[in-house]
């Protein structure tokens, strides 16, 4: 099968590096959703920090946690906030509220942050489908405790597992997005359609990620021991909601209803990005668009056009290489025929067909003057024109003719080569040139001579 025309093959590289660029710049521009995602976070980012398991140290003076309000500690486990277990219950368990903060402020921008943690939710025994307001994991400016704040006003990220309904809720179980009030969510979803319940007293993991440089907030959830899903995305540029360094933790509330929130484990890691990424990238998504796409209707509408070209040039090349194989065939099975070279042997011979070699120019293709080492010998070599088709034909009648016949008054055929895309001919080097420039030059011919040419041209015509 011959090799395809360097053109062709360019083309098909350009078109290939194309390609390849489009997707490297999308796959840092797009968040693949995926039905599925691992429960732990990225290895590539820095772990802030870890619980694989809370006791009550991590709460104590010199602990890693600020743990506020109405927050438990227990050996496993942390309970924001504890609901009545029995039909005796105080005051005191009704519109209570914790939160827990890692005590040492987190860059958050520019930067790519993920976090997982698992938590249960109980309701009171007696409450049947009623429950206290939920769990809200939080990033916030400060590390103060302002208790029952979940009707108020702040500026912080929030995302709320929410098991109660206000009159602005879709439901009682539901995730936010909340920035300035749980009254205004930026977005707010069901959680029915996961087959998630909050409520159900199972441990529940939920895993957040940010990609800092398409500004998009991920969040799978799902029960623990079970592939987490992806369930919501939402844009947002953290650099104009919140400050660079916050805190991070999670904050609970009951309400008039009494419920048990209880964190069972945490881990956060961040990875920061270069200021540049806090530029935003959808002008340059635009152009890159905007550019592509043309380029690749271009690309397609040529192929389109050269496609059929290119076909039958390759069928026209197949039974040529068809024709030559044959030719090939023949000629080893035949003692007298000339003998194939091989197109590195002859672009040494002729210095890579250089301009100093040229000997000259015809309809067909060009000569060169050239040299083998084996045997030493001067040969000339004749380059036919890869787009002549009469010189193709010219190629196929010498090898099959004139190559098979041997006489002093006829130009000897010496060898062939096809390689590369390139027929080549060789002959024997004639020193003194050819009669074509004795009989239009300027040398003049007397009849003795011009009888002697006469006289060969004969014998080679009739063999004798």
């Amino acid at each position: 099968m011959p090799k395809s025309p360097k053109i062709l093959q360019n083309f098909l590289q350009l078109y290939t590096i194309i390609i390849i660029i489009i997707i490297s710049l999308l796959q840092q521009r797009i968040i693949t959703s995926s039905s599925s995602a691992s429960s732990t976070c990225d290895e590539d980012k820095q772990v802030i920090l870890s619980f694989p398991t809370f006791n009550p140290s991590n709460c104590k003076h010199g602990g890693e946690l600020l743990c506020m309000g109405a927050v438990t500690p227990g050996e496993g486990f942390l309970n924001l906030t504890t609901a009545a277990t029995s039909a005796n219950t105080e005051s005191s368990e009704y519109m209570t509220s914790g939160r827990i903060l890692y005590r040492f402020p987190v860059q958050i921008w520019p930067a790519s942050f993920c976090t997982s943690f698992s938590f249960r939710i109980f309701p009171r025994y007696n409450q049947l489908n009623f429950s206290g307001d939920g769990i809200t994991f939080v990033m916030d400016r400060d590390n103060k405790f302002t208790p029952n704040q979940s009707n108020t006003t702040f500026n912080q990220l929030a995302i709320e597992m929410d098991t109660f309904k206000n009159e602005w809720d879709p439901d009682g179980n539901h995730i936010a997005i909340d920035t300035q009030s749980s009254m205004k969510s930026l977005i707010a979803k069901p959680l029915n359609s996961s087959h998630i319940d909050l409520k159900s007293e199972k441990q529940i993991r939920l895993k957040i990620q940010y990609d800092g440089w398409t500004k998009v907030l991920q969040i799978y959830v799902g029960y623990e021991g079970n592939p987490l899903t992806s369930f919501l995305n939402y844009s947002i540029k953290l650099s104009q909601t919140i400050p660079k360094h916050v805190y991070i933790g999670f904050t609970a509330s009951t309400g008039l209803l009494t419920e048990t929130h209880q964190l069972l484990d945490w881990v956060f890691t961040s990875k920061i990005l270069p200021y540049k990424s806090l530029k935003d990238n959808k002008r340059r998504d635009t152009i890159l668009v905007s550019v592509v796409v043309p380029i690749l209707g271009c690309l397609f509408i040529l192929a389109m056009i050269g496609g059929p070209i290119f076909r039958r040039r390759m069928i026209r090349k197949k039974e040529r290489s068809r024709r030559i194989q044959e030719l090939e065939r023949q000629s080893a099975a035949a003692a007298s025929t000339p003998r194939k070279f091989t197109y590195k042997q002859l672009a040494k011979a002729t210095k890579n067909f250089s301009k100093d070699n040229l000997l000259g120019t015809g309809g067909f293709g060009s000569v060169y003057k050239g040299h083998i080492v084996e045997p030493p010998q001067t040969i000339a070599v004749k380059k036919i024109s890869a787009t002549s088709q009469q010189g193709e034909r010219e190629y196929l009648a010498e090898i099959c003719t004139i190559g098979r016949l041997r006489h002093k008054n006829i130009l000897q055929l010496q060898g062939w080569s096809h390689e590369n895309e390139q027929l080549l001919l060789v002959y024997d080097f004639m020193p003194k040139m050819s009669l074509n420039g004795y009989i239009t030059g300027e040398n003049f011919l007397d009849w003795t001579k011009r009888c002697k040419i006469l006289t060969g041209l004969a014998s080679a015509l009739f063999g004798s």
